[in-house]
């Protein structure tokens, strides 16, 4: 063992930055997680779960991003085996991952686990996409779809290289079928704007796959979408106006209607976890404090 490992075991930072080390760490036990049901008032009806997990992708997962971490949390090999085993113990029938890098470890350990990965890379190469998955044994797929959100316009300071990944599958057991989708959008607080017209875009094109396909009996979008519940871009998500432009108000409002115009909508979608947020109506926080005033705390 050399020196650059023997230090890290005795916790060295510039190995820890690395993210290796020569132990294998041990592996918590799973912690049960609560689940928000959206149809307890009629529990007849089919249920299923959905589960959407950000994995934070491998370059993200430093000591400079996660200063309160160790490094043996940061282990890529550590952090897999764990997700892997809270999706195994939590068990979803449909299951949307954001930021998978080193996809091949996360597509054959769901496919032991009895899914059907469809995995699409974001196309910057960086290795980072994103993975719909759902249970052999409950579906079948019927279409898979790649949506890059740069081919929604020419404006280059809306081509951040996202991307959704588009699954039309059918239960075999009741026959019905179901429209998933998973995406990530883009991260910057203070655009909004690039949110929405994301948003935009993707129900503008799910809104073409209903309108082609005219038997989807549901629609779920699972997504690490990186808003407020006050956002412009969820607002439009849950409204089911046509055009994102009708309810926008933010920065570069000018331009964003401009991007969004030939763009249609017939879908209104309902949050899964609306009854958890804890920023009010009028964008404060439980703790009185505005999104900017808590921001601000934080960083300090």
């Amino acid at each position: 063992m050399g020196a650059c490992c023997e230090n890290l075991c005795k916790g060295c930072p510039c190995c820890i930055a690395c993210n290796r080390c020569c132990k294998t760490p041990e592996i918590p036990e799973y912690v049960n997680m609560e689940y928000v049901s959206m149809n307890e008032e009629d529990p007849s009806k089919p249920r299923i779960k959905v589960m959407s997990y950000n994995f934070l992708v491998y370059h993200h997962a430093t000591i400079n991003s996660f200063p309160w971490a160790t490094g043996d949390m940061l282990w890529f090999d550590r952090r897999s085996k764990m997700i892997l085993n809270e999706i195994r113990t939590s068990s979803p029938d449909i299951l949307c991952c954001q930021e998978v890098d080193k996809h091949e470890t996360y597509v054959k350990g769901l496919t032991a686990l009895g899914y059907k990965v469809v995995y699409y890379p974001k196309p910057d190469g960086t290795g980072e996409g994103g993975i719909v998955a759902f249970k052999n044994d409950n579906f079948d797929l019927i279409e898979q779809h790649y949506l890059s959100m740069n081919d929604g316009t020419t404006n280059k300071d809306y081509q951040r290289n996202h991307i959704a990944t588009i699954c039309i599958i059918r239960n075999k057991q009741y026959d019905y079928i179901l429209c998933v989708t998973n995406t990530h959008l883009f991260y910057l607080g203070s655009r909004d704007d690039i949110r929405t017209f994301q948003a935009a875009y993707l129900l503008h094109k799910l809104t073409e796959i209903k309108d082609r396909l005219g038997n989807i009996d549901g629609f779920i979008i699972g997504a690490d979408l990186n808003a407020y519940p006050t956002s412009n871009c969820l607002k439009f998500l849950m409204s089911g106006e046509s055009n994102a432009g009708n309810i926008y108000r933010g920065n570069n409002v000018e331009t964003l209607k401009e991007i969004v115009k030939p763009y249609t909508n017939s879908l209104a979608f309902t949050s899964a976890y609306e009854q958890y947020h804890v920023m009010n109506a009028g964008g404060k926080w439980a703790d009185g404090l505005t999104v900017d005033q808590r921001a601000s705390r934080h960083l300090r």
